[in-house]
Parts: C-alpha cells; structure tokens; sequence
C-alpha cells in the first residue's frame, strides 16, 4: 500500500501532503533520518541514500491554500484490497478551487466545484 499524509495550519495558507510506503509518514518531518520522514525507496536495499523524499507542500506553492484536513489527515491506498475513506481534499487559488476526491473502492479523481470557483478545463463534481 501507499500512505499519504496531510497537514494545514488553521487558515490553510501552510500546508504539506506526504507519500510513503510505510504507514504514519509525517509531512512536516525535515530530517531523513526520522523513522516518521516521508519518502519512497527506490530500491528495496533501504538505503538513505536511494531515497526520494515525496513532499508537497505551501512552500512550492504559496498561493495555494489547503481548505480542509482531509481523510483525518491520512489516507492509505492498495491495488491489493482497494478501500480506503472515502472523502477529499480541496486545494484553492486566486478563487479557483481543485478537489481530489477518493472513493471507498480506492478510486481517486480530480475535479472542479460547479459555479464561480469552477477551474477551466476539469471535470466538475
């Protein structure tokens, strides 16, 4: 499986989202050597040094904001046994909003809110 953790400030404006295949990843961690850092093994050896760290966050991409904590801030997915909670995380700017919306199947779909924050060119939810 592949776990993803989210975190946000209160006012959303600080966020990071974080993938991992080890379970309790934490996107906020900066050091590598935390069993809790956030990366994906390029190899099966478990190097550090044949690590990718698999952060996103507000730092890349200041004027995003992340409305919600969602999943209660994780989320795992597996091919092997496909469910996962069900719910979604929106991302919003400059009055556009994005929602990433996962299914209790594990299906996974990008889409736009209806109306005045629609993005151009996605499916609306």
């Amino acid at each position: 499986p592949v776990y993803l953790s989210f975190s946000r400030s209160e006012d959303g404006a600080s966020w990071c989202w974080g993938m991992s295949l080890q379970s309790g990843c934490d996107c906020t961690r900066q050091d590598e050597s935390s069993a809790r850092y956030c990366y994906l093994d390029l190899d099966a050896t478990r190097s550090p040094a044949r690590r990718l760290s698999r952060v996103v966050d507000s730092k890349r991409y200041p004027q995003v904001r992340l409305d919600g904590l969602p999943f209660g801030g994780s989320l795992r997915l597996s091919p092997v046994r496909p469910e996962t909670l069900a719910g979604n995380a929106s991302f919003s700017a400059r009055g556009q909003s994005l929602r990433l919306v996962a299914s209790r199947s594990g299906r996974l779909r990008l889409c736009s809110p209806r109306g005045a924050q629609y993005l151009a060119g996605m499916p609306t939810c």
